[in-house]
């Protein structure tokens, strides 16, 4: 689940490039009232031959992207039309201090934020090659929502409905938590954040909504597959974390009765032991086979004793290695939260 990724989809205005836009399509069109007319409630409706529909055009000509940028459209299964929504955002890949200047406004208490748009998309520079793959998830979803910006009003009232249907429908959690999640952090962006959740984490859609993103992906199967590989890294760490706990229960319960019923046969042998040197002292023995009888007993107990505490030790010794494996894990798990948190710093 991309749980840590929360955006606020606000467009800033280029005035300069929105006036030169407007001012194109205007010239082109004086003359002809009616169909002025037409093309605006078309441009309206569909968001086609707008002055963004212009601007954009202009912003992913110029724009450059970096290797790595160009890498993640590749991994992520965009296509052509999904990449030319990805650059109208002009993508950058930011380290710590950088990413966080640039998102500061989503940043929260809540969630871990991994990518933001604001009419631009900066990704957290992800580090560990375990977890790489989120990097590919986060450029995906923040593509949708640059998509979903540029949605015309019917279009976007249709992948609404269909968004809705499919909340009203699933049974998986993640996206039920995404959505109480984004409830706290974003509230009123719900469905923003969901178009972009589903196209990016949900295998399972309604055929018309798994059509719908065929329109920018060539291959979705990728991003989805990243999105699996990385949040498999922390169900692997779970899931051992539980077994550990597990065995760490049932051995302390196992190093329990087995230290006590070793510590009630050591007292009771260290008791017989004074009574036989007792007697031995005082004479009491008849004869010297009882003796040597009594105090072999002895011996084969204390020999017995010795072989328990060793069973004991050994519980103890398996039960620390546990314990070292889940000092390890926590290590391993909170270097891996670090590296998907701008807010912390990694030693």
């Amino acid at each position: 689940m991309l749980a840590m990724d929360n955006q606020k989809p606000a467009i800033p205005t280029n005035k300069a490039r929105k006036s030169w836009s407007v001012g194109k399509i205007l010239a082109v069109a004086i003359g002809t009232p009616t169909v002025v007319i037409g093309l605006l409630a078309a441009a309206f409706l569909t968001n086609t031959f707008t002055p963004q529909w212009f601007m954009d055009r202009v912003t992913v000509q110029n724009y450059q992207p970096s290797e790595v940028i160009a890498q993640t459209v590749e991994r992520s299964g965009m296509n052509e039309h999904g990449r030319f929504m990805f650059y109208t955002a002009e993508p950058q890949i930011d380290e710590r201090e950088a990413f966080n200047q640039h998102c500061a406004e989503v940043m929260n208490e809540i969630a871990n934020v991994l990518g933001c748009y604001d009419g631009r998309i900066y990704l957290f520079d992800i580090t560990d090659q375990r977890i790489a793959g989120v990097e590919d998830v986060t450029a995906a979803h923040e593509m949708l929502h640059a998509a979903y910006d540029r949605l015309g009003i019917l279009e976007q009232i249709r992948v609404n409905q269909l968004i809705r249907s499919e909340l009203n429908t699933t049974t998986n959690q993640t996206v039920r938590d995404a959505v109480e999640l984004y409830s706290q952090t974003e509230p009123g962006q719900e469905i923003n954040e969901l178009h972009s959740i589903l196209g990016t984490e949900v295998r399972d859609l309604s055929p018309e909504l798994a059509e719908y993103y065929s329109r920018y992906f060539a291959d979705r199967d990728k991003v989805l597959t990243a999105n699996e590989k990385y949040n498999a890294v922390f169900d692997k760490m779970q899931q051992r974390a539980d077994e550990l706990e597990g065995l760490l229960g049932d051995l302390e319960t196992e190093i329990n009765s087995l230290s006590s019923s070793y510590d009630a046969a050591a007292g009771q042998l260290s008791r017989d032991i004074d009574s036989f040197n007792s007697r031995a002292d005082s004479g009491s023995f008849t004869s010297e086979s009882s003796f040597y009888a009594e105090r072999s007993g002895l011996l084969r107990r204390q020999n017995q004793l010795s072989t328990q505490l060793n069973k004991v030790n050994a519980k103890i010794d398996e039960y620390n290695k546990y314990v070292k494996e889940v000092q390890a894990l926590g290590r391993d798990s909170e270097g891996l939260q670090k590296n998907m948190s701008s807010q912390e710093k990694i030693e």
